[in-house]
């Protein structure tokens, strides 16, 4: 089997292990799914099936071209073969993992900010001292909130970059790190729930000015309710990140680089990634133990990953020689 197939399998066997994660927690849980939940998920594989078609008539079409022509037609066919398959497995996972992630916050277990907190201090990170002393430079603090934002961009120009470049198996090793990194993350949050440390330490608006601390704000209104157990209607448009440890951001980071490597874009995605993970502090509103936490995350996909490839590379190997 090729590296392209495993890491499709592994993709596949983790929106299972998402799915069944649900079908668990939801007997005991209070949230429900909006009606329409399924439609939107079959829309989004109808989308990606379109791509695929287009991929075949473009496969077609390369049998009877030769040469330069030829060649494009083959790396476009194959791009768009990527491309469906990718948008028809997401457009699964994103409400099984949504799902899963509002199914792991809803519970009452005693959030672990304070411990969180306790270990950044016994290393010496002072949290509202480093908000401070980037709230007190507007263009450090402009540039982290656009390295923070930029995490949206990054993931599909990764994607369509590997999609360009003809290369499957890279298209597809980047989308199982992280798919299986954010399998990890919310298991992880649920059992270490935290709220983050703009909710444990309460600064004044005025020490992170320049900030729109929204990674750090917006889910707590959210988290809140998912954690009185209250009835929750589940909606895929309202989806909103609540993981506060380990920090996805900083894994996500981690796991762009890795997959630029040997690329022009590695070094400028050294330098966007660096200062997005510098962000998750005063933007994201993290713990320095949640970025630690996202980059063991990051590591562990990375060397899964590595291995289900390297197991591939190595059946190969096996067959050539006999």
């Amino acid at each position: 089997m090729s590296a392209y197939s495993r890491y499709l399998v592994v993709i596949l066997v983790t929106i299972g292990l998402a799915v069944l994660s649900d079908a668990i927690l939801l007997q005991r849980s209070a949230i429900y799914l909006a009606s329409g939940t399924a439609a939107v998920a079959a829309q989004g594989v109808a989308l990606g099936a379109m791509f695929l078609g287009l991929s075949k008539l473009l496969y077609l079409a390369m049998r009877r071209a030769t040469g330069a022509l030829g060649d494009t037609l083959m790396r476009v066919s194959e791009g768009l073969q990527s491309v469906g398959i990718f948008l028809m497995l997401l457009f699964i996972l994103q409400p099984a993992s949504g799902l899963y992630m509002f199914l792991a916050a809803a519970n009452q277990h005693p959030l672990m900010d304070g411990a969180m907190a306790a270990m950044d201090r016994s290393i010496g990170f002072n949290w509202p001292a480093v908000v401070e002393a980037a709230n007190s430079s507007p263009l450090l603090a402009s540039i982290l909130v656009a390295s923070y934002a930029s995490v949206l961009y990054q993931v599909p120009l990764v994607l369509i970059f590997h999609a360009s470049m003809e290369s499957q198996a890279r298209f597809f090793e980047f989308a199982a790190t992280w798919v299986v990194a954010l399998f990890i993350t919310t298991t992880m949050s649920m059992l270490i729930p935290t709220a983050g440390a703009y909710s444990y330490y309460q600064p004044q608006a005025s020490s992170y000015s320049h900030f729109t601390a929204f990674g750090g704000l917006a889910h707590l209104e959210t988290l809140h309710q998912l954690r009185s157990l209250a009835p929750y209607e589940f909606t895929v448009s309202k989806l909103v990140g609540l993981i506060s440890f380990p920090s996805f951001h900083t894994s996500l980071g981690i796991l762009i680089v890795f997959a630029l490597r040997r690329t022009l874009l590695f070094w400028p995605a050294v330098m966007v990634n660096a200062a997005m993970i510098a962000a998750t502090i005063p933007e994201g509103g993290h713990h320095f133990m949640d970025v630690i936490g996202g980059a063991v995350v990051a590591v562990i996909s990375i060397g899964l990953i590595r291995w289900v490839g390297k197991e591939a590379n190595t059946e190969r190997a096996q067959v050539s020689v006999i």
